[in-house]
């Protein structure tokens, strides 16, 4: 991040930990690195999964609401026991 006061950006990690994070990584063996790797098609269906399931609860969670705002005003509607 730049600074007005100063003539270097600021940079986190420092360049010397970045360089020590690429070194260690490096240092993995080649399963451990391509464990945790993921495609960009992956990447999307995980994603679009998560918005689906999201928008999915959001919408069922609206329709029982509006379910039960329906049956309020048919109950409303029934003539009182006490009339």
């Amino acid at each position: 991040m730049f600074s007005p006061k100063e003539a270097e950006p600021m940079v986190w990690p420092s360049a010397e930990a970045a360089r020590n994070l690429l070194k260690d990584f490096d240092a993995l063996p080649a399963f451990t690195k391509k464990k945790n790797e993921t495609s960009l098609e992956s990447y999307l269906k995980e994603k679009t999964w998560k918005v689906h399931e999201s928008l999915r609860k959001k919408t069922q969670k609206e329709n029982e609401e509006c379910i039960m705002d329906q049956l309020k005003v048919q109950l409303s509607s029934f003539p009182k026991l006490d009339d």
